[in-house]
């Protein structure tokens, strides 16, 4: 399976490639959240783009690089004050329940996250974390690593580290590297992904690159 970079590449040759790789992204999205979401594709666009909200984690990953990624968690960041609405769509539309375990936000969030609701049906599990002011950009922002600032929205990819992430090396943060014991990590995790605690690796200053930017 093509990474999606190839099928952009692909759409800028000619109009007609541009029509088929509209057709093909819009196809590869349906792919990554059907197993959580069945049919409604079209209704999860309008609920992202009303409630100012994108999708993260191994789907936002598996959308941009493909591959055999199984992601078992449907992340969504969204904007102050629309947990109403999207927990509203996830309950009445698509059947889910609140879990019944207790969940607290990571520590790495704990700054940017007002809201962490978990959701449950089957084998499937839908997270929503709502952003303490604004929209998600800045929840985003505080992932845990440099892969993990990756995010779907209802009509685009946001990748704030498209060389290091293509090339499946992932760079903490600080709250990443002072993590508390036994909290999920996003792609530290996994094993999909190179991790490096700082950016030594590159082997030169790492300039407009510096990961202390996110800050």
């Amino acid at each position: 399976m093509p990474q999606l970079l190839d099928v952009m590449v692909c759409t800028k040759t000619t109009h007609d490639m541009r029509e088929v790789g509209k057709r093909v992204i819009e196809q590869w999205f349906a792919a990554v959240v059907r197993p959580f979401i069945a049919s409604h594709v079209a209704q999860l666009c309008h609920v992202l783009d009303t409630a100012c909200a994108i999708i993260t984690g191994l789907c936002a990953l598996k959308m941009l690089l493909g591959g055999a990624m199984l992601p078992n968690d449907l992340n969504i960041m969204l904007g102050e004050g629309e947990m109403e609405t999207v927990a509203l769509f996830i309950t009445e539309t698509l059947g889910y329940r609140p879990s019944d375990e207790s969940h607290t936000v990571n520590n790495a969030f704990e700054h940017t996250v007002k809201t962490l609701a978990v959701f449950c049906k089957g084998d499937c599990m839908i997270t929503v974390s709502e952003a303490k002011l604004g929209g998600p950009l800045k929840v985003l922002l505080s992932s845990h690593t440099t892969a993990d600032m990756t995010a779907m929205t209802a009509g685009g990819l946001i990748v704030f580290y498209p060389e290091w992430t293509l090339n499946r090396v992932a760079v903490m943060n600080h709250a990443a590297v002072h993590r508390l014991q036994g909290q999920a990590m996003g792609t530290m995790t996994k094993s999909y992904f190179h991790i490096e605690l700082t950016t030594r690796f590159l082997g030169t200053l790492c300039g407009e690159r510096c990961p202390t930017l996110w800050r």
